[in-house]
């Protein structure tokens, strides 16, 4: 299969890092660019991205995407490439002032949440892409993945805390496993040995729900990583359940529920409310806005795929407390969850009565949608701090519009970071 992007080395042989000359224009391609990722086209913000780059263009947004879309594409055996270019990157930070550096770290800590939540995603659930994974890696790659991790952590990097938990998942996670997936060669044996009786497949196993315990003896010598990564004492090549558990990724990094379906799209990381692909207007990244679920499928299907529906079961706890975790849950929130998990499952078994009922209700949500029923904690401190200084702030919104009271608001609508720095 032909890929659609340039190697890194032949893309950024040479390049000098420098501060990137940013225009209006420049700066909207680039927030183009990076909404299309946020949707998952991965290869076509990547391909854009590359042709500006064979153009001279410099924006380090720019460069982290084409990177991106290289590990997309060539899976977990580009990555000391691309680690290669961020180390490459941070080499601009000399020199450079202070919004330039900003900027250019910022970018770097996009790709490495990037990647590190894609890692998670597929080790997680073991998919086709993780196959390809370990049957395309090699035991140099991954020693090399690894230097290349320790080698930009001495210089205290951007996305310093993504770098640590690559480093440590290459080593504990991606190694074992590779090693397990090589095809074993069985040395001629002098005397004759009589063959153990392969295991029958188990039916059951098709059958069984994504949360099902998985069937004993479910694994074969042909696909030593298919075991349910969800299963009771599942612990196979070096992997258990727990792959990605709170002691080696923070609440913030990774969704604890194994990145559901319902967390995307969902209205805390709408376009609008949150700058969803992570960079403030000026080119500045806001953690508080970076999506770690913005997967979505690409064109040729490399990204997390789309969320196979009759893996979700109907809700066990319609009324489960909000995850603490999850800063903006509510019980409102996980309710809604819950329901829009219900109608997938529905849909998939061919119970459209029930579906219909669902969605009805759906519907009526969506058409009356209130965010202070379903995300009260986003908007909580907001309207304490409002109610406070109500008397001073309404002042202003009663006062009559001016030119200086027009151009601050156009400062606004133009460059956020820099309406709040200034």
């Amino acid at each position: 299969m032909s890929e659609r992007l340039p190697l890194p080395a032949e893309l950024l042989r040479g390049r000098r890092p420098a501060p990137a000359k940013l225009d209006g224009h420049a700066n909207a391609t680039a927030h183009r660019l990076l909404d299309l990722a946020d949707r998952g086209n991965y290869l076509e913000a990547a391909e854009e991205a590359a042709e500006l780059l064979r153009d001279s263009a410099s924006d380090p947004r720019l460069i982290t995407l084409f990177l991106m879309g290289s590990f997309v594409e060539r899976g977990v055996v580009a990555l000391p490439e691309l680690l290669a270019g961020v180390g490459g990157l941070l080499d601009g930070r000399a020199g450079a002032s202070a919004r330039d550096t900003k900027r250019l770290e910022s970018a770097v800590e996009w790709l490495l949440r990037a990647v590190a939540d894609r890692v998670a995603f597929h080790t997680k659930r073991r998919d086709e892409t993780w196959q390809r994974w370990l049957e395309t890696v090699s035991s140099e790659q991954i020693e090399l993945l690894g230097e290349r991790c320790e080698q930009l952590l001495s210089r205290s990097p951007p996305g310093e805390t993504m770098l640590h938990k690559l480093s440590r998942w290459s080593r504990d996670k991606l190694a074992p496993a590779a090693k397990r997936a090589q095809p074993i060669v069985v040395e001629p044996q002098e005397a004759e040995v009589e063959p153990t009786p392969a295991l029958a497949e188990d039916p059951r196993a098709s059958e069984a729900d994504w949360d099902s315990p998985e069937p004993e003896a479910a694994l074969t010598g042909d696909s030593p990583c298919e075991a349910d990564p969800d299963a009771d004492g599942f612990d196979t090549d070096g992997f258990d359940a727990d792959d990605f558990d709170a002691d080696d990724f923070d609440a913030d990094d990774f969704d604890a529920d194994g990145f559901d379906a319902d967390g995307f799209g969902s209205p805390e990381f709408n376009a609008h409310g949150f700058n969803s692909h992570g960079f403030g207007a000026d080119g500045g990244f806001d953690p508080s806005g970076s999506n770690p679920h913005g997967f979505a499928p690409d064109a040729r299907g490399l990204g997390p795929e789309a969320f196979d529906a009759s893996r979700f079961g109907p809700p066990q706890h319609p009324s489960a407390p909000p995850d603490p975790r999850d800063p903006f849950d509510s019980p409102a929130l996980t309710q809604l969850r819950h329901k829009l998990q219900g109608f997938e499952a529905l849909v998939t078994r061919g119970e459209f009565s029930k579906a219909a009922v669902i969605a009805s209700d759906i519907q009526a949500a969506i058409e009356d949608f209130d965010p202070l029923v379903y995300l009260p904690r986003l908007f909580a401190r907001y309207l304490r701090l409002l109610s406070r200084e109500l008397e001073t702030i309404s002042a202003h919104w009663e006062a009559e519009e001016s030119t200086a009271s027009r151009v601050l608001e156009q400062l606004y609508r133009a460059d956020l970071e820099g309406f709040i720095d200034d």
